[in-house]
């Protein structure tokens, strides 16, 4: 067998040459769904580093809902919270 070349393998940016617009696009959906949606927790810290922080998106009318965790396992080097917010509009839609 061959030997993987990782950063090939890994690097899904080379991959998607079109990933610019792709994130750009992320960028605006979720600050327009942090913008309308009044129901929130922002920027709770779980612990000692700025990046150690999570939002809560409650449905608009109530925070004893059950709670659905997108964890971004990911490269979080380069990304942040803040461009997955709107990934929780589909939740609250269903309370």
């Amino acid at each position: 067998m061959a030997a993987l070349d990782l950063e090939a393998e890994y690097n899904n940016r080379a991959r998607v040459p079109e990933h610019p617009a792709i994130i750009a696009g992320w960028k605006e959906s979720a600050a327009a769904f942090r913008a309308s949606h009044s129901n929130a927790e922002l920027q709770i810290a779980y612990g000692q580093t700025a990046r150690q922080v999570l939002d809560i998106f409650w449905p608009d009318r109530s925070r004893s809902a059950p709670l659905a965790l997108f964890i971004h396992g990911g490269y979080w080097q380069a990304l942040d919270l803040s461009l997955f917010s709107h990934l929780a509009k589909a939740a609250n839609a269903t309370g």
